[in-house]
């Protein structure tokens, strides 16, 4: 499996050159600056949200997930640590079915394959960004849930990003949740957005079933990853209204 994202970069090659030509982010930062700038309440609602549940939830969900097991909890674990996965599960499938949908000549799910492959690329970039802010240790190291800003550990030369402290926010979740929501808005079909809205629900489930993050660690990813999948999705639509339906 870990051979897997080098296989696939010529099909990465082709799905960042079709964005880079449809010019996929041209204005997106800014269009983030200002949607920021317009609903600055949102991001003091989700900050306190974000420190009521480490402070009141965290621990308690903790306990309950670590000694809640059963053989369809640990399933379930499975199948969302595997859907988590961007370089093994997320890239490759949106990566194929643009191809195909390329092959078919099939203009408008070209596009919303390619938004959604490259909004967990965006994710992907963003959250690593938080993880070094936070430095927030996982819960398998067995510190308490307050153990943030452990900059010794993730800075320095020595043991620059050590996983061990990089909780805060869910790289899986963040990505799973960038891909399936960008597919739920926009191919209008009630099973199948059902599926896309519970899968980042069960990779949530997953990372924290093995102790990998906390709670406030995998909401935060779903916050955020909605938020830049809406935002791209957005940016495109207020350019062009009927993007995504061309061809489809």
């Amino acid at each position: 499996m870990e051979l897997m994202p080098i296989y696939f970069i010529p099909l990465y090659g082709i799905l960042l050159s079709y964005a880079y030509q449809q010019k996929l982010l041209k204005g997106f930062p800014g269009y983030i600056a200002d949607r920021l700038k317009k609903r600055w309440y949102l991001i003091v609602a989700v900050s306190l949200a974000t420190v009521l549940l480490v402070f009141y939830v965290d621990k308690p969900v903790l306990d309950y997930m670590h000694f809640r097991r059963s053989p369809l909890l640990n399933w379930t674990a499975r199948l969302g640590n595997t859907l988590g996965k961007g370089d093994e599960f997320i890239f490759p499938v949106g990566a194929i079915a643009f191809i195909v949908a390329a092959y078919f000549k099939r203009q408008g799910l070209m596009r919303i394959f390619a938004v959604a492959t490259i909004a967990p690329l965006v994710s992907g970039l963003f959250v690593q960004v938080v993880k070094l802010s936070f430095s927030r240790a996982r819960p398998y190291k067995w510190e308490w849930n307050f153990s943030f800003f452990n900059y010794d550990k993730t800075l320095s030369l020595s043991d620059f990003m050590n996983n061990d402290y990089m909780s805060m926010a869910s790289g899986d979740v963040i990505v799973a949740i960038s891909f399936f929501v960008t597919l739920a808005i926009l191919i209008k079909h009630p099973l199948l957005r059902a599926i896309f809205l519970t899968a980042p629900i069960i990779v949530g489930f997953g990372r924290m079933h093995i102790m990998a993050h906390w709670l406030s660690d995998t909401l935060l990813a779903m916050v955020c990853g909605t938020f830049i999948s809406l935002s791209i999705i957005r940016n495109l639509q207020n350019k062009e209204p009927d993007y995504f339906e061309q061809g489809k």
